[in-house]
């Protein structure tokens, strides 16, 4: 087959807060958590890098953390959930810029993690009763609860808020909930959603990792319409840009690669995990090993490249090239 892409380059600019080990950024790029002495984390202005609020460290500092096993920073919250050393995991939400405790829960079940809602109106996290509390994080009351027969793993929001799915341990085979209805059906079926899954902005597609493999499922058609072959390890992070024409995925690996979603190829590789994708902008943020990494995609005119019905994505072609996705 002949396939027409245009050429996808992508132009690193300077890497902000250099030695900060960065924790998290938020959805719209403007805030990021940077981890402090001692486990201290500032929440810093992207722009100018300037902290304004700090995050105290977990309750019983190091003596009492395993591990921190999840955070989300968005425009007002920030909230992460840790694993205690005495056994179970503890939830935190804090409010920002105050920078005070705002949710605070013990009864986080293992291999489970929380989430915000993209409009910061709704978090929600399992318990070790085998059900999802959904809390309001303005008045900060349970608006919903949905039962289960066993211990809920990650959640993901769709961004209208009307859909929660649900992945990873026991929910490998993924299932979303209906929010409106109280219905739910299953997802990706015969395949797993593992590690990472993410929402297109409309909704109507869900972006998974399945071991090595990202695959795609259309919520409207209610079945696979993608794999995309590339990473040789667990894939860890899949991130749509905000058309969803484009899709980032990161692996155990320590690849990253940019995705054309229609055609299923790969355009380019990037040296670090993308984290946020701002709105209605070709800018990519995200970290490395220290420091916060953005750049801008670049594209150009169209190329020709035949491709064959069974051919696979080879990530030995792909470069950083500020200039070509291929070397062709």
């Amino acid at each position: 087959a002949v396939a027409a892409l245009a050429t996808m380059g992508v132009k690193s600019l300077p890497v902000k807060m250099p030695g900060q080990v960065l924790a998290a950024i938020s959805p719209d790029g403007q805030l990021c958590a940077t981890v402090g002495e001692p486990n201290v984390l500032q929440i810093r202005r992207v722009s100018d890098e300037g902290i304004i609020a700090s995050i105290p460290a977990p309750i019983g500092g190091g003596s009492n953390v395993h591990a921190i096993h999840r955070v989300q920073l968005s425009t007002h919250f920030f909230a992460r959930a840790y694993v205690l050393r005495h056994g179970g995991r503890r939830l935190e939400v804090w409010r920002i810029p105050q920078a005070d405790i705002w949710i605070e829960n013990n009864d986080l079940p293992d291999q489970s993690s929380f989430n915000i809602s993209a409009d910061e109106q709704w978090i929600a996290f399992p318990s070790n009763d085998k059900t999802i509390k959904l809390v309001n994080l303005e008045s900060r009351q349970e608006v919903h609860r949905i039962k289960l027969d066993h211990d809920a793993g990650y959640l993901k929001f769709d961004p209208s808020r009307r859909w929660l799915a649900r992945f990873h341990g026991a929910d490998a085979s993924a299932t979303v909930h209906d929010l409106h209805t109280g219905e739910s059906h299953s997802i990706f079926t015969g395949a797993n959603a593992q590690w990472a899954l993410d929402w297109s902005a409309d909704s109507s597609l869900v972006a998974a990792g399945d071991g090595h493999v990202v695959r795609l499922w259309d919520m409207v058609s209610g079945r696979i319409v993608g794999e995309l072959n590339g990473h040789s390890s667990q894939v860890v992070v899949v991130k749509f840009s905000p058309d969803a024409s484009m899709l980032t995925s990161y692996g155990w690996d320590g690849l990253s690669i940019l995705w054309d979603v229609k055609s299923g190829q790969p355009l380019v590789k990037l040296d670090f995990a993308v984290i946020a994708w701002p709105a209605a902008s070709n800018h990519l943020i995200g970290s490395a090993r220290s420091g916060l990494h953005e750049c801008e995609i670049e594209q150009s005119q169209e190329y020709f490249s035949i491709v064959g019905s069974g051919d696979q994505a080879d990530p030995e072609r792909l470069v950083t090239s500020p200039h070509l996705a291929f070397d062709p």
